[in-house]
C-alpha cells in the first residue's frame, strides 16, 4: 500500500493558511507601534505585505518541491530572507527601526524592524507540527540516502 501522507504538502497547506495573515498583521503592528499612522498607510502596508506573502509562498513551494539533497536553505530561512521588501516598505514610511538585542543584530542584521520569525510558532502555532514533521522527514531521507551510499 502506497503512503498518502506528505509532510511537504502538509507544510505547504499550513503555510498557505498562515503566512499571509501573519505577515500583514506583523507589518501593520510594527508600523502602528511607531505612533500615528494614517489609515491609507495601513492599507498600503497591508497590500504590500499580502503581495510579499504571495511571492514568499511561491518561493516556498519551489523550495519544498525540490529534492531534499538539492535544498540549500530551509523554509524559515527563506521566509527570513524574503522579508527585505517588507522592511523597505516600513523604511519608506519613515518607521523607526526596532530596538533589538545584540544576538538578533548579529544573526539578522538586515531585520531592522524585527519582522523575522525565529521559530514556526512565531508565525503561527499551526506551523509547529507540520514544520517539525517536515524537518524530521527531510533529515530521515538524507540520512537513509547517506547510509545507502555507505557514507553513514
Amino acid at each position: 500500500m502506497e503512503e498518502s501522507w506528505s509532510p511537504v504538502e502538509d507544510l505547504l497547506v499550513d503555510l498557505n493558511n498562515c503566512l499571509g495573515g501573519w505577515l500583514v498583521r506583523r507589518v501593520v503592528a510594527v508600523a502602528q507601534r511607531s505612533g500615528s499612522i494614517a489609515d491609507e498607510q495601513v492599507a498600503l502596508l497591508s497590500e504590500r505585505a499580502a503581495a510579499i506573502a504571495v511571492e514568499l509562498l511561491a518561493d516556498l513551494h519551489d523550495l519544498l518541491q525540490m529534492d531534499p539533497d538539492e535544498q540549500r536553505t530551509n523554509p524559515l530561512d527563506l521566509i527570513r530572507r524574503g522579508l527585505h521588501p517588507a522592511t523597505r516598505a516600513l523604511d519608506d514610511l519613515g518607521i523607526e527601526p526596532s530596538l533589538r538585542d545584540p544576538f538578533d543584530v548579529r544573526t539578522l542584521p538586515d531585520d531592522r524592524h524585527s519582522l523575522a520569525p525565529m521559530t514556526w510558532a512565531d508565525i503561527d502555532e499551526r506551523l509547529v507540527e507540520s514544520g517539525l514533521r517536515w524537518g524530521a522527514w527531510k533529515a530521515s531521507v538524507i540520512l537513509r540516502r547517506r547510509r545507502e551510499e555507505g557514507l553513514r
